[in-house]
This record gives structure tokens, sequence and C-alpha cells, in this order.
């Protein structure tokens, strides 16, 4: 198994070359961007952002699942894109 780590700034085309590279080394891509966002959308959607976070993190499920070498994110058995829609929608008309 191969492992490829890519850094660099923020909007800078890593995830970009990353699934063009995973596409043409038929290797899965694994995103820690797209975790990280789906812990604090859960954080922010239960007003957890000004509490200890550490005592939370007990009840967040991620379930990562592969489709033509691209990653599918669950949180808490719910596919994180649905909550993404969501959580744009209730910032653009709650804030």
């Amino acid at each position: 198994m191969y492992s490829i780590a890519i850094d660099g700034p923020s909007a800078s085309g890593k995830s970009s070359v990353c699934k063009e590279l995973a596409k043409r080394l038929k290797i899965n891509h694994l995103s820690s961007g797209l975790i990280y966002r789906a812990i604090a959308l859960y954080l922010i959607e239960n007003n957890l952002n000004n509490k200890f976070v550490a005592n939370y993190l007990k009840d967040i499920i991620i379930e990562v699942k592969f489709q033509n070498y691209s990653q599918i994110i669950y949180l808490n058995h719910y596919y994180y894109f649905v909550f993404l829609i969501w959580a744009l929608h209730y910032f653009l008309y709650h804030y």
C-alpha cells in the first residue's frame, strides 16, 4: 500500500492534484480536510464551539467509503454533502 502526502497553502489546488493523481495511479484519495470539516460541522450544529471539544468526539462517527478512487464521507451515518448543503442554507438565512 502506498501513502502520498501533499501539503500546501489553502486554495492552491492540492485536492485537484490529488484526485487526478489517484485516478492515474488507481489508488484511493483521502482528504483529511473533509474529515476535519465534517467534525467542525457537527460541533457547530450542536453549538459546541465554546465547549471542550474532546468531550464530544466520542459522539462523532466518521465513515469513509471510496468510489472511483474518491472518498465519500458519512457523518453519524448521514452523507456529509447533505449536511454541508444544510449548513450553507442555515448560515445564509440565519446569520
